[in-house]
C-alpha cells in the first residue's frame, strides 16, 4: 500500500499544481475565469490533459508552461470532433484547402503553419527545408520547400502571393513544436502580401475537415463510432486513417 501511495501522490500533486497555474494564468490573460479556464468546457479539458501528459513525461519546460502552450482562449477557439479525430481551431485564422493556416501578425504580413490535421497525416515532425531566400517574390501554389514527418514527405506550397518573409528558425532546435504547438510557436514561414482568395474562415475549414474525414472513412470502410478513439501525445485524437491525398500523400515512407 505504501508503494502505491508513493506513486500516486506525486501525480496528484502535479495535477493540482498545474490546475493552479492554469487557473492563475487564465485569470491574468482573460480577466476572469468564466471566460478563461473551466473544466466544464470540452476544449479546456483536452488542453489541460495535454499539459498534464507533457508534464508527467518531462516534455514541458518551464518556459513552455508559461508561454506558448497555455492558456487557450475559449472565446477564440472552435473545438472540432468527427469520428476519431479531435482538434481545436483558432477562429480568427484563415485556412487553406491544403490544410495550412494563416494569421495576419501585422498589416500585410502573414504567418503560415500546418493545421493539426496535416501534422497527423505527416506523423511526428522530423524537419523542413525552404528553397527560396528571404525577400524573393512568391506565387500562390509555388513549391517553396518540403516537410518531412514520420509517415510522409510532402512539398510545401505557398498559400499567399507576395514576398517570402523568412521561416521559423526555432524549429531548427525544437522541431517538436510543430506537433506540440501547431497553431502558435510551431509556425513554418511568413509571406508579406495577399493570401490565396480560396482561403476560408474557421467555419469554412470545418466543412472541409468534414469532407476530408468522411472521404477517409469511405475509403477504409470505417464508421463514425466515437468509441474507436486513439489519443496522440497532445491529448487530441488521431484521424481515422494514416493516408490522405493532396499535398500530404505518402511518398514511400512507412
Amino acid at each position: 500500500m505504501s508503494t502505491i501511495l508513493s506513486n500516486i501522490f506525486p501525480i496528484c500533486s502535479l495535477i493540482l499544481r498545474e490546475a493552479g497555474i492554469y487557473w492563475i494564468f487564465s485569470k491574468i490573460h482573460y480577466g476572469n475565469t468564466s471566460t478563461g479556464f473551466g473544466l466544464r468546457d470540452h476544449g479546456c479539458r483536452l488542453h489541460f490533459l495535454q499539459v498534464i501528459l507533457l508534464s508527467i513525461r518531462g516534455e514541458l519546460s518551464h518556459e513552455e508552461r508559461f508561454s506558448g502552450l497555455m492558456p487557450i482562449d475559449p472565446a477564440r477557439t472552435q473545438y472540432y470532433k468527427r469520428a476519431r479525430f479531435t482538434t481545436r481551431l483558432p477562429t480568427h485564422y484563415l485556412y487553406a484547402r491544403s490544410h495550412f493556416w494563416l494569421l495576419q501578425v501585422e498589416p500585410g504580413l502573414w504567418r503560415v503553419g500546418l493545421t493539426h490535421f496535416a501534422t497527423r497525416m505527416l506523423g511526428d515532425f522530423v524537419e523542413c527545408e525552404f528553397q527560396i531566400p528571404e525577400g524573393d517574390s512568391v506565387k500562390i501554389g509555388q513549391t517553396i520547400g518540403w516537410v518531412e514527418g514520420f509517415k510522409a514527405v510532402a512539398d510545401i506550397f505557398c498559400v499567399a502571393e507576395g514576398d517570402f518573409a523568412g521561416f521559423n528558425t526555432e524549429l531548427n532546435k525544437k522541431p517538436e513544436l510543430v506537433d506540440k504547438d501547431a497553431y502558435d510557436r510551431g509556425w513554418l514561414f511568413m509571406v508579406r502580401g495577399t493570401p490565396d482568395a480560396t482561403c476560408v474562415d474557421c467555419a469554412g475549414y470545418v466543412a472541409l475537415l468534414d469532407q476530408a474525414v468522411d472521404r477517409i472513412l469511405s475509403q477504409t470502410g470505417e464508421g463514425h463510432g466515437e468509441d474507436q478513439s486513439g489519443e496522440d501525445q497532445n491529448g487530441e485524437e488521431e484521424p481515422p486513417n494514416e493516408g490522405v491525398g493532396g499535398p500530404w500523400e505518402k511518398k514511400g515512407k512507412c
